[in-house]
């Protein structure tokens, strides 16, 4: 074997995605040659894989057949650069997802295919898992009676839930990537101070809670404001979450109770007659 040819197939064999090169025409696509890191993944000898079919090393219960992978390699033997996702079958039947480049590639004076993969499985997981938590998430915050947002660093809004429509009368995508002041609609000393408390749990890390009267609602709508910090990998604050609840009903029945209170008071202090103890059965 010339140098060259040694020194190739070392390369060939030492990255870590999976190349594969295929004869395009055999109907069923069989395999001509693979690395090291297609018999890791797939957990076969080189002998073993050399006498399969694509069909063999993909999730064909579920469309991953050699009719979808024979429709690819004709667009790829057209001239086209295949990417995409593929649900791949190991020794031990275990299906997982790998991302795919396939293009054609000249030989002597006719052409392979080759076949460039990633395993993918985590990450897929990881989105999925991501995604049924974000769906979750809007569930639960869209359902609340609460207002819920979420603020990025520089104080923009990145998720606004459907309830402070009745609490400030304003459509949620008129939030959606901006800031209270962007918006133009908020007085300058409200957003002064909703940014400030942003901030503050931006730079503490720290939960806060605060109240304020949502400018131009008539009753008077009190709220008690609760931010919380979000945090990435890194243990930085990503985000803020904001969970805004109406409290005027609740403020309003402790000024009442309380007025009740100071007038009873001034009635017994103002009473010449006293209070007695009665004792029943004297």
């Amino acid at each position: 074997m010339r140098k060259s040819d040694i020194r190739y197939q070392e390369i060939y064999n030492s990255v870590t995605d999976g190349i594969f090169l295929y004869d395009p025409s055999q109907s069923d696509l069989r395999l001509v040659d693979v690395n090291d890191a297609v018999l890791s993944m797939y957990k076969y000898s080189r002998k073993e894989i050399l006498e399969l079919t694509i069909c063999d090393l993909s999730d064909s219960a579920n469309g991953y057949n050699q009719h979808a992978a024979r429709e690819f390699a004709e667009k790829a033997m057209n001239g086209e650069v295949i990417k995409g996702e593929w649900r791949a079958k190991d020794k031990d039947g275990r299906c997982f997802w790998i991302e795919v480049i396939l293009k054609s590639l000249s030989k002597g004076d006719g052409k392979m295919l080759i076949g460039i993969v990633k395993d993918v499985d985590n990450q897929r997981n990881t989105q999925n898992s991501l995604l049924k938590s974000q769906e979750h998430f809007r569930a639960l915050t869209q359902n609340s009676p609460d207002v819920i947002m979420r603020f990025d660093r520089l104080h923009r809004h990145i998720f606004v839930n459907d309830a402070v429509v009745k609490m400030v009368g304003v459509d949620t995508d008129l939030f959606i990537n901006k800031t209270h002041r962007e918006m133009g609609i908020f007085p300058d000393e409200m957003c002064d101070f909703w940014e400030k408390h942003i901030e503050r749990v931006f730079d503490s890390g720290k939960s806060h809670s605060v109240e304020f009267i949502v400018p131009g609602k008539d009753p008077e709508t009190i709220v008690e404001w609760r931010l919380f910090p979000e945090f990435d990998n890194q243990k930085e604050v990503e985000s803020v979450l904001a969970v805004a609840r109406d409290i005027s009903e609740s403020k309003r029945s402790q000024e009442a109770l309380k007025t009740s209170e100071e007038r009873l008071l001034i009635a017994l202090e103002g009473t010449s007659d006293g209070l007695w103890d009665w004792q029943i059965g004297k």
